[in-house]
């Protein structure tokens, strides 16, 4: 879950759960960290769950990248949530900024960058590791070259590099409206959603999905109903560009770790 109206949490985290999804994304960013832990803990008090069959991930967010804070903010975040660990907890971002109250720190219109590194915050989710706050621990919108980095100097690897387009994005075509998802997708007898979920999933993806409502929700859950044949695929594939749909466009360009000037 990302992003979403605080009233509407409890009812379509109630609704997903009852549909059995399991998995649950979130981070100190999204703001709601304390609605969904509402939700997930009325399906617990009310036998439709248990936490240890729930997937919670969570995000470290940038102004807490020093090595001395991760413990503090992922601790924060298990509060608000009311539960004891994270299945997995993730650096939301490679790029620093200014340690503080205010979560993107600007002057003057200006993001205010910290002298801290994404790698001292992986030292710091290493440690989170060992003392059982989460039991995995990843990353989000990384570039290859700085995963590299975390291989190279850190003791535990990253499980998962996660990308997640909110409000930060470019103009990019999408493909969601691509003609040849539509004309295919009608084919099928599926949505064009359900058509890019299933590719995710034939294309050996883990896919995180955003839903507002109930009818989304069981909407998604269809893309397990069918398959895609190779062929299928193979023109899905084909409608790659290169570009990119995540570019965190207008927050951090000028930053020193901002990922997404390599090519992967």
């Amino acid at each position: 879950m990302q992003t979403m109206d605080p009233r509407l949490l409890k009812h379509v985290i109630g609704a997903a759960i009852d549909m059995g999804y399991r998995a649950i994304d979130t981070a100190y960013i999204y703001g709601n960290e304390k609605a969904v832990g509402e939700a997930i803990q009325a399906k617990i008090d009310d036998g439709t769950v248990t936490r240890e069959q729930l997937f919670i991930m969570g995000k470290l967010w940038s102004t807490f990248h020093r090595t001395d804070l991760v413990e503090t903010a992922c601790k924060n975040s298990l509060e608000a949530l009311g539960i004891t660990y994270f299945d997995l907890y993730m650096i939301h971002n490679p790029m620093s900024f200014k340690e503080g109250p205010d979560p993107i720190p600007k002057i003057a219109s200006v993001v205010q960058f910290s002298e801290y590194d994404y790698l001292d915050a992986w030292f710091g989710m290493e440690g989170l590791v060992s003392k059982g706050l989460a039991k995995s621990i990843g990353v989000s919108n990384f570039n290859s070259v700085q995963l590299l980095r975390i291989l190279e100097k850190g003791k535990i690897p990253p499980v998962i590099n996660q990308g997640t387009p909110v409000e930060y994005k470019n103009s990019t075509f999408a493909v969601i409206d691509d003609p040849l998802v539509k004309v295919m997708a009608s084919g099928l007898g599926v949505s064009p959603a359900q058509l890019l979920i299933r590719y995710q999933i034939d294309s050996g993806h883990n896919v995180v999905v955003k839903a507002s409502c109930a009818n989304h929700l069981w909407d998604n859950l269809q893309a397990l109903t069918f398959e895609l044949e190779k062929t299928q695929i193979d023109a899905l594939n084909a409608l790659n560009k290169n570009k990119r749909t995540f570019t965190f466009k207008g927050m951090g360009e000028t930053h020193k770790n901002y990922p997404f000037l390599e090519p992967f």
